[in-house]
């Protein structure tokens, strides 16, 4: 593999190429097998058998299974462009717009972590690493709802019977996986879901006159 970093070319070596072509193999298959019909959650051979590999190249880049799935979250979270979706929250200078797209952008990427949000939720009572990965996931999901409430705080936008830190609790559990799965369970599509939560979530938190689209 080539690459340019100031006007000069480094060649990579192979090998590295190789193991970095093998790894992100395991994380699509680990992927695939996440987001497929079967509800149970894969264990290393059936990764390894998905990605036409041996199971022990399996455990040469991941040390359990609690590790691929941490790692898998991060592949699929780069890949979709999460990262870039949040920062550009940051242009918004509303409060309300800012909140409005917030839970626009999540409630749009919910189906695309569903595969590996059924397989974290089935595993983190049972597996430490797992749970540290989802409280990583909330904490994530916390600090961006406690920037949108800021703002609208600092805007004098907020509902005055929030404070940022209960409010952010509350908004956090409004947009948990499990909510989501739940209604979806229940026949709402996810259209529905983003045009009533955000309606829900502007009459819980801002201000009276500002409660209406």
């Amino acid at each position: 593999m080539l690459c340019k970093k100031k006007g000069l070319i480094y060649t990579v070596s192979s090998k590295k190429e190789e193991k970095s072509e093998t790894r992100n193999r395991i994380l699509e298959a680990t992927q695939k097998l996440l987001e497929g019909p079967d509800t149970s959650v894969p264990g290393m051979a059936d990764v390894a058998a998905q990605a036409g590999i041996s199971r022990q190249a399996v455990y040469l880049h991941f040390s359990s299974r609690a590790d691929l799935l941490i790692e898998t979250i991060r592949f699929i979270d780069e890949r979709n462009g999460l990262p870039e979706r949040l920062s550009a929250l940051q242009a918004i200078e509303s409060g309300i717009e800012r909140l409005d797209r917030c839970v626009h952008v999540w409630g749009e990427y919910l189906p695309e972590i569903q595969g590996i949000s059924r397989a974290l939720l089935m595993l983190r009572d049972s597996d430490p690493e797992v749970m540290e990965a989802w409280d990583e996931t909330v904490r994530c999901l916390s600090d961006v709802c406690r920037d949108c409430l800021t703002t609208l705080k600092n805007q004098g936008l907020l509902a005055s019977e929030w404070t940022v830190p209960k409010a952010t609790i509350m908004l956090t559990g409004m947009l948990s996986i499990p909510c989501w799965e739940e209604l979806q369970r229940l026949g709402w599509s996810n259209r529905e879901y983003i045009k009533s939560l955000k309606l829900s979530v502007r009459k819980t938190f801002c201000a009276p006159q500002e409660r209406e689209e």
